[in-house]
């Protein structure tokens, strides 16, 4: 009886041994989070733009997609200052949008609309990113296979630190 006994607990070591060493390496409970390269990249990128410490600059935006008009999908420059959208005109013309500019993203934003693709398991996220500054320049989102016309991205480019510059005196 004891070596039964000796021979059931050397069996039980054995399996356990197998298991520790990576016998279930391709169990489910095992693999790797979908997109977690995709995720990876956007963290890595997203923290070289935070170590650009730019909260004032211009870029250029060019909003994309599949069924927009021309007019929606006109170039747009953006001077962020301080964090915040304060001006939006168009490239082609210098003209004003029109509207409040604040409806336009900072990068900030941008990175933020990748992770929600991301997170709400969007059909086809292609992303660029700007290997100097980090900032995503060529999006693409497909949100849903099953529907059409919902796809949209953008295109950054330019993108440049802004200064203010001073009109007044104060005593």
């Amino acid at each position: 009886m004891t070596a039964r006994l000796f021979g059931a607990f050397r069996a039980l070591g054995a399996t356990a041994l197998f298991l520790l060493a990576g016998g279930l390496a391709g169990c489910a409970v095992l693999e790797p989070e979908p997109l977690a390269g995709e995720r990876r990249e956007l963290t890595r990128a997203r923290a070289l733009w935070q170590r650009q410490a730019l909260t004032s600059y211009r870029y250029e935006y060019a909003p994309r997609c599949g069924e927009c008009v021309t007019t929606y999908t006109r170039p747009v420059l953006l001077t962020v200052d301080q964090g915040v959208v304060v001006d939006a005109e168009y490239v082609d013309t210098n003209q004003p949008v029109g509207i409040n500019p604040q409806v336009f993203g900072t990068v900030d934003s941008l990175f933020a609309l990748v992770e929600r693709a991301y997170d709400q398991h969007a059909y086809a996220v292609n992303v660029r990113y700007d290997a100097e500054r980090g900032f995503p320049y060529d999006v693409w989102i497909d949100w849903r296979a099953d529907l059409a016309d919902e796809e949209h991205g953008f295109a950054v480019a330019r993108l440049s630190p802004y200064v203010p510059t001073v009109t007044g005196f104060s005593r």
